[in-house]
């Protein structure tokens, strides 16, 4: 492997393949391999980057769409946002000055934005270099939270991702608000394994093996709770995440177009790198936003004063997940 190539495993990345001495174009490619990293609706990783001299020009994959779960592609474009997150934050580390203009052809909602470089940005912070070497560590954590609340401080820190106007944050260790999610969750999943249009689809998607070992654990569990819930059976707390969660957060927005959506998706990656630097788990509760019915009532439960609901999650201190999830090699995403 050369200095400036990038390993078989994309996970395997380090800075040190950077291609400081290449042109302008080699940086911008390499960048690429960073954005990959971020988390999509069930791995889909629905995006595409067209790299030109010094710009990239980040491209929804509407083929990688999930009809069923994700009617309306709301988590596609939530999951592209998180992906130029990575571009954005791995940028800023290696020195490089970005310039975002979001939709550039309001007619055409695949092109989601034009990210243009220069070089000579600034020297990054620690808080910067801090999240840019988490984008290798980030991993979806399902695993069983510590019994403990977070310090006020890390929920600063947590709170401190939130930048774009119009999105709003809000975390909450209310038993009520536990309660609340936990009984969407429930909800969620016996309406999405009733429709068999929906079994067909995940079916679909762990056959093209997008998802871990550790996805397929932690959603049998979930389909465990559910079917207890569903018969009144009683359901131990202890092997429930949501109630057994330190906290429970909500990222909403005053609008729900796919300007949005995407910068929904770079607060939610900014907030999970962030926890990682601070061995927080981070893990999205997706179920109860696919189902349209059931958003108005998440509002409700955590008091949000914005009016579109765009991702749940729990947070809570944990190890470092260290599986990972395959992902596309980069020449795959880069198009012309």
């Amino acid at each position: 492997m050369t200095a400036t190539s990038q390993p078989n495993n994309i996970w395997d990345t380090t800075e040190y393949q950077f291609p400081r001495h290449g042109i302008l174009s080699e940086k911008l490619k390499f960048l690429v391999g960073y954005a990959v990293l971020a988390p999509s609706i069930h791995n889909s990783q629905p995006w595409k980057f067209a790299v030109r001299e010094s710009e990239i020009r980040v491209l929804a994959d509407r083929t990688r769409q999930l009809n069923v779960a994700d009617t309306d592609a709301r988590e596609l474009y939530v999951s592209v946002g998180c992906a130029l997150e990575n571009l954005l934050t791995a940028a800023t580390y290696f020195g490089l000055r970005a310039t975002v203009t979001y939709f550039p052809d309001p007619k055409d909602e695949v092109w989601v934005a034009t990210v243009t470089f220069a070089e000579g940005g600034v020297s990054p912070s620690l808080a910067d270099q801090e999240r840019f070497h988490a984008i290798t560590l980030r991993h979806t954590n399902r695993q069983t939270y510590a019994n403990k609340p977070l310090t006020e401080h890390d929920i600063q820190r947590l709170g401190a991702s939130v930048r774009e106007e119009g999105v709003a944050l809000q975390i909450s260790d209310d038993t009520h608000v536990k309660l609340g999610v936990n009984a969407l969750v429930v909800s969620a999943d016996i309406t999405q394994f009733a429709d068999p249009h929906y079994r067909e689809e995940l079916n679909q998607w762990i056959e093209r093996g997008t998802f871990g070992h550790r996805w397929l654990i932690s959603r049998m569990g979930q389909l465990a709770t559910t079917y207890l819930a569903s018969h009144h059976k009683p359901v131990k707390p202890e092997a429930d995440i949501v109630l057994n969660a330190p906290l429970l957060a909500l990222i909403s927005s005053t609008t729900d177009d796919r300007l949005s959506q995407v910068k929904a998706g770079q607060v939610f990656e900014r907030i999970a790198l962030q926890a990682t630097t601070l061995n927080i788990g981070v893990q999205p509760l997706s179920q109860v936003i696919q189902v349209n019915s059931l958003k108005p009532e998440l509002l409700r439960i955590f008091g949000a004063s914005t009016t579109y609901a765009q991702m749940v999650f729990r947070l809570g201190y944990t190890d470092i997940a260290t599986w990972e999830t395959s992902r596309q090699p980069v020449d795959t995403v880069v198009t012309s």
